[in-house]
């Protein structure tokens, strides 16, 4: 199975956060009445909460489905600097799951006859370029309409204005509607028409008309956050900070398509509200439908993924991460499970998702990566190889911040950085060293525009590394990067 929206090119995220404390699971990490929920189904979330903690993972692990309360057990701490644990009402940054809140907020306008998904760019913006402004609103939010992945930077400012210009200045990947590729830029553009349509700024919008008539009154930005309760990054401080870069209001680099806060309790209820109702019918079908195909078994519609697992049933789902946090929010609509998982420090998050998945189900999961259906070839790459060579170095450059910092002004495109100058990618150093410093080839794969490894380091973890090579001054460089 792949986690088809890991952050490419200039966000270097999934799977990169830094190691954190960890502290022993007792009977106060699990919350919520015990009374009302399945004893196996506790316990084995307890146990695999702990598997993962001994192995230096962090965030938390919880599971709500129909006739029980919702569980959530802690790992670590949800502030390094207190040891303050993790619980159902603590808020944390939920990521690119903004973009299904985003999809849901559309769906209800559309629902209600205030947007037209076929409605275009040049129905709402002046002075759209030619070959912009026959993309819709549907194109937008299906990731289908040719933007590239980012517009600019989530700490640095940036208006409404400045982004419109910036997305308006891009070159567009593919003709509109020729294919899927995922973008924040489409999922911004969509939140400016939000405010067009309603009059009112998105925020607001979100929070007063679509979020908190639900009952989601821990989700959104600055409206909620509420700075007692959230949780931190060892590395990059608190929430505000290593999210926001403390600017308020947030940057339109994330207005719409990622940044948001939440709590478990806004997101399982959420979930469970996807299969227990609590949501117009008509709004659900155009929230949830499938409409494009993200490749293999997955599909996106509105901000929502679905694809269907064997041995799970149809999964709807997303993802979404920043270096310091990471998180995954699925409901299997067979069993009516919502699962949700958060990290803000240690092993990659698929590994707490695969135990997450076991203990609700309680099958032995273990989740692929983007490689699943492509042959690997066991051991290192070709010694010798322009690939092996690149790989190599990416590696030794997790030594120091030095050689990492001499392997960013050498290895990475002129594209990539001008996308992501230099000091945005030392902040991801720790991230990246802690999971791939001394890693070791075990099975590598090389496709058009990909080189694809299974690498492991000294403690034994196995992980995904993906690099997007480019040839440049006569040598492979990167544009580019996927980790798992």
């Amino acid at each position: 199975m792949e986690s088809t929206r890991t952050i490419l090119a200039a966000a270097l995220l999934t799977g990169c956060a830094p190691a954190a404390m960890a502290q022993g699971v007792s009977n106060e990490t699990v919350s919520a009445s015990q009374s009302q929920q399945p004893a196996e189904l506790v316990e084995r979330l307890t146990q695999a909460t702990a598997e993962l903690e001994e192995a230096g993972f962090s965030g938390f692990l919880a599971v709500a489905q129909p006739g029980m309360a919702p569980v959530l057990v802690n790992a670590g701490a949800a502030d390094p600097a207190t040891g303050q644990a993790y619980d159902l009402e603590t808020q944390f940054d939920i990521g690119s799951i903004t973009k299904p809140l985003t999809g849901l907020a559309a769906s209800m306008l559309i629902a209600d006859g205030r947007l037209d998904p076929e409605a275009t760019l040049a129905d709402y913006f002046d002075n759209v370029p030619a070959d912009k402004a026959g993309i819709t609103v549907h194109q937008m939010l299906t990731h289908s309409a040719g933007f590239e992945d980012a517009h600019g930077f989530d700490r640095r400012p940036q208006s409404r204005d400045e982004m419109v210009a910036e997305a308006f200045a891009h070159t567009l990947q593919f003709t509109p509607g020729e294919r899927y590729a995922y973008s924040n830029t489409g999922y911004s553009l969509v939140a400016a028409i939000i405010e067009d349509v309603t009059g009112k700024d998105y925020e607001d919008f979100m929070v007063s008309d679509v979020l908190e008539p639900l009952g989601l009154t821990s989700t959104g930005y600055h409206r909620v956050l509420d700075p007692t309760r959230t949780d931190a990054s060892e590395e990059f401080g608190p929430m505000a900070e290593a999210s926001w870069g403390n600017l308020e209001p947030v940057s339109w680099a994330l207005t719409g398509n990622g940044g948001m806060a939440s709590s478990a309790t806004d997101l399982l209820g959420l979930g469970q509200m996807i299969v227990n109702g609590g949501l117009p019918e008509d709004v659900l079908t155009i929230w949830t439908t499938p409409r494009v195909s993200e490749g293999g078994d997955t599909e996106y519609g509105y901000g929502m993924g679905t694809m269907r697992i064997d041995g799970i049933g149809t999964v709807v789902w997303h993802n979404g991460g920043n270096p310091a946090f990471q998180t995954e929010w699925w409901t299997i609509l067979e069993t009516g499970q919502t699962i949700l998982v958060h990290r803000n420090g240690g092993p990659p998050l698929q590994r707490a998702l695969s135990a997450a998945l076991g203990a609700a189900t309680g099958m032995e999961l273990s989740l692929g990566g983007p490689d699943e259906d492509i042959d690997l070839t066991e051991g290192p790459l070709p010694p010798g190889s322009a690939q092996a060579e690149l790989v190599e170095a990416f590696i030794a450059a997790m030594d120091s911040e030095q050689d990492w910092s001499a392997f960013v002004l050498a290895r990475m495109s002129a594209a990539l950085l001008e996308q992501m100058p230099l000091e945005e990618h030392m902040a991801h150093y720790s991230g990246l060293s802690s999971g791939l410093r001394s890693a070791v080839v075990e099975a590598h794969a090389i496709t058009d525009g990909q080189i694809i490894t299974h690498v492991k380091t000294p403690d034994g973890q196995t992980t995904i590394l993906e690099l997007m090579p480019v040839l440049e001054d006569g040598m492979l460089k990167l544009i580019g990067i996927g980790i798992n």
